[in-house]
């Protein structure tokens, strides 16, 4: 397309002054062009490119000093000129995209020896077996099934609460019983008291009789 483009502009700048017919067919065909080469920018550079003149509003009134046609020309091959710089930024611009840098990852592998002193190798054993027992007793834990052990310690808890309630209950119980047996024990001493009182109240009064008896 740059190619056309600067063929046109080749004709327009070998223009012969008042060929109108030449002017209108590099016109036509750079119109036709713009809308392939620019299909998003065509909509301005036709409007451009409509705007050139070769003739002067005045031209019927005023004789013609070719000073109007020079000036057109010119519009023109500027106008050509610019599309054709256009085209080469644009063409540059996707020759950037299209190369796209590759970029390889390298990856260098080193050994690194670490001396290490004979009293820190000890400590790292040390280490190592003390880890080693943790690692044990976490995963004796973990066989554990919590869910068994907490279910027999509360029937264990429930078993001795009421184990002390019943034997609680009994002693209670018997204490109770204790006590009404002392209690009846009680009444009846009261009672041998009492009878052994009316006894005495009954020989207490024959004697006062007795007495006012001999009075007499």
């Amino acid at each position: 397309m740059k190619e056309k483009f600067k063929i046109l502009l080749d004709r327009a700048k070998n223009l012969r002054q008042s060929d109108d017919a030449e002017v209108d067919d590099i016109i036509s065909k750079t119109n036709m062009y713009l809308g392939q080469a620019f299909p998003l920018e065509s909509g301005p550079h036709k409007i451009e490119l409509l705007g050139i003149s070769f003739t002067s509003p005045y031209s019927t009134l005023l004789k013609n000093d070719g000073s109007t046609w020079k000036k057109g020309q010119q519009q023109l091959i500027n106008f050509l000129d610019t599309r054709i710089e256009e085209l080469e930024m644009n063409e540059s611009n996707q020759k950037k995209k299209d190369v796209q840098p590759v970029i390889k990852e390298v990856f260098i592998e080193k050994e690194i020896e670490v001396e290490i002193p004979f009293e820190d190798t000890s400590k790292i054993d040390k280490l190592n077996v003390e880890l080693s027992i943790l690692k044990k007793e976490k995963n004796l834990w973990q066989k554990i099934n919590w869910g068994t052990v907490i279910t027999i310690g509360l029937v264990i808890i429930s078993g001795a609460f009421f184990l002390g309630l019943y034997f609680g209950n009994n002693k209670f119980d018997q204490k109770k019983i204790d006590l009404t047996d002392e209690n009846n024990k009680l009444k009846d001493s009261i009672n041998v008291i009492n009878v052994e009182l009316e006894k005495s109240q009954e020989e207490l009064n024959t004697l006062k009789g007795k007495i006012v008896l001999k009075k007499n």
